[in-house]
């Protein structure tokens, strides 16, 4: 799916989303200029649709990290392997390294790693020929377990290091019914990606916080 980095100094690391011709988030997100309208800094975007942690990883060590570092380097990285099979502990496996690898750009870069979003491909949207309803219920996706174990060793990761900060945003896309929790696909239109402007709107101010704390660090 996607994974964030960037290059400036200073710097947020911003997503990139699969399919540039329906993807309203790219829009948003993988434009300089409103990244530095939120967030009041300079700002690259460098993400690569589909990427996985191995892939990211590679980049990394292959030139990516060749410019001075930035302040703040947010990651969102692991949907895809989870696309590919890979167990959710391998996924966080593969997160840690390229955390680890970010924090050896300098000694004051900051890390804000975002939880992995729901997805709910599976069922309905992107992979399926029927569109998704409203709302989607998440106990009917495979991903869901994944994802939520996923997040909880991403959270473990992220304590264990003092310029990392996790980051969850996912309950700002989903509604619960009793017991029932629903993906909302107005929002994830294709069950996987954020595709509607106010909920790129909302994912942008779920992380402005973190992310400015992290630039005044």
């Amino acid at each position: 799916m996607e994974a964030f980095l960037g290059t400036v100094n200073p710097s947020i690391l911003s997503p990139s989303v699969l399919q540039k011709e329906y993807s309203v988030l790219q829009d948003v997100m993988r434009t300089t200029r409103n990244l530095e309208t939120v967030f009041g800094v300079a700002a690259q975007v460098q993400g690569i649709a589909g990427d996985t942690t191995q892939g990211l990883l590679y980049r990394l060590e292959h030139g990516e990290m060749d410019s001075p570092p930035p302040k703040v380097a947010t990651l969102l990285v692991g949907t895809s392997d989870l696309a590919l099979g890979v167990h959710p502990s391998s996924i966080a496996t593969g997160v840690e390294a390229n955390v680890d690898k970010l924090l050896t750009w300098g000694p004051d870069v900051q890390v804000v790693l975002f939880a992995l979003f729901p997805r709910v491909d599976d069922v309905c949207g992107r992979k399926k020929t029927e569109k998704c309803p409203l709302e989607v219920d998440m106990s009917k996706s495979y991903y869901t377990l994944p994802v939520d174990e996923v997040n909880e060793l991403l959270e473990q990761l992220a304590a264990k290091h003092p310029r990392v900060t996790f980051v969850n945003c996912n309950s700002r896309f989903t509604l619960r019914k009793g017991t029932e929790t629903y993906l909302n696909t107005k929002i994830f239109k294709d069950g996987m990606h954020i595709l509607d402007f106010d909920g790129a709107k909302s994912f942008l101010e779920c992380i402005k916080q973190p992310v400015k704390a992290g630039l005044a660090a």
